[in-house]
């Protein structure tokens, strides 16, 4: 199959005043077809019962998903050192396009530090939807991402820090406009809207507000999330899978 793979960006008009806020925000998407997405589905559900009846709830993240989320355990374990063949898969495929992005973004002249990478799952039945949040603003913030393994009929909506509309409002603007020839609407203004399509591997900069639209089917939506950091050690000690590794 042909390789879909493109950089969408968010950028603010040139600041009039040296007062004025100024970003230029690059989101890369790139489809995967190597990975058995059923296979993916069938493993994190068979996983989810287990960490939610083992680890008391924490925090959500920010998504409003609540205490019963497979999402508030997500600082008890991480994905990527599950030893399962399409998970190191998926893992050799972030390090893959973790480079190709920062080569196309950044340049051959950025020396990124050592990295590490940890991973949850996020699981949304009908109903449920992840809310507007971002993952870092830290002075060490690097980039986020994920992974879609099942989805049908939902959006991630990323969103510029200077556009402070309630997420309805957002939601109505982009409402049924963003499926083109790729599953998306190019970037318009302050708003990107990205369809979920199974098989998408998105990386985006950390501090990027982003939500998903409301999951309406009776099936699960299934997704992995990430972060690439620099730091060490991240949520209490948890262990970190190093980016070059595998």
């Amino acid at each position: 199959m042909k390789e879909d793979y493109r950089i969408v960006t968010l950028e603010n008009n040139p600041p009039q005043t040296p007062f004025a806020p100024t970003w230029k925000w690059c989101i890369g998407e790139k489809m995967i077809d190597s990975i058995d997405l059923d296979e993916f589905a069938s493993l994190i559900l068979s996983k989810e019962k287990y960490y939610i009846d083992n680890n008391p709830p924490g925090s959500d993240g920010n998504t409003l998903l609540g205490p019963d989320s497979l999402t508030s355990r997500f600082m008890y374990y991480n994905l990527l050192l599950w030893d399962e063949p399409i998970v190191k898969e998926l893992h050799k495929q972030i390090r893959k396009f973790h480079n190709q992005y920062i080569k196309n973004v950044v340049g051959l002249m950025f020396r990124p530090p050592k990295l590490r990478v940890r991973c949850w799952a996020n699981v949304l039945r009908k109903g449920e939807q992840i809310h507007k949040h971002l993952h870092s603003l830290h002075s060490w913030a690097y980039l986020g991402g994920h992974f879609t393994v099942k989805a049908n009929g939902t959006a991630t909506v990323y969103v510029a820090p200077n556009d402070h509309a309630l997420e309805d409002e957002l939601i109505t603007r982009v409402d049924g406009k963003w499926v083109t020839s790729m599953g998306e609407q190019e970037s318009h203004g302050t708003v990107y809207v990205a369809n979920n399509r199974p098989g998408r591997l998105t990386l985006f900069p950390h501090p990027v507000p982003h939500y998903t639209t409301m999951q309406e089917e009776d099936t699960e939506r299934i997704t992995i999330a990430f972060d690439i950091t620099p730091l060490d050690i991240m949520h209490n000690g948890a262990l970190s899978s190093i980016m070059d590794e595998r």
